[in-house]
């Protein structure tokens, strides 16, 4: 399990609304703070694209999110099963602080 911070940069700009400075970025936070929701309200496409940098910037081998089924909450966060174009399956769980931890299988 590797656990990272989940920009919620990252999520706008698959949104195209985050911007090429650090002024930009802090100011397009969501209006509510809920990264894990503003992630959920994204397009398929846009999802995968955030699930994808998430599984990479834990240090995971993925070239693309060829796939993603968003599991029940768990606690308060929001849960995607990802599956990698390797075929690998990754659970990748988001918080609303914009915390997301990776589940991989073992020896990925």
């Amino acid at each position: 399990m590797r656990t990272i911070m989940l920009s919620s940069t990252v999520a706008l700009a698959a949104l195209g609304l985050g911007g090429c400075s650090p002024q930009a970025n802090d100011a397009a936070q969501p209006a509510d703070g809920n990264v894990a929701a503003t992630v959920a309200g994204l397009a398929p496409g846009q999802q995968r694209g955030v699930l994808f940098r998430a599984i990479r910037d834990a240090g995971l081998a993925c070239q693309h999110v060829a796939g993603a089924e968003q599991m029940p909450d768990s606690h308060g966060h929001a849960q995607w099963r990802a599956r990698c174009d390797d075929g690998i399956e990754h659970l990748v769980d988001v918080a609303p602080d914009g915390v997301a931890t990776v589940v991989s299988p073992k020896g990925s």
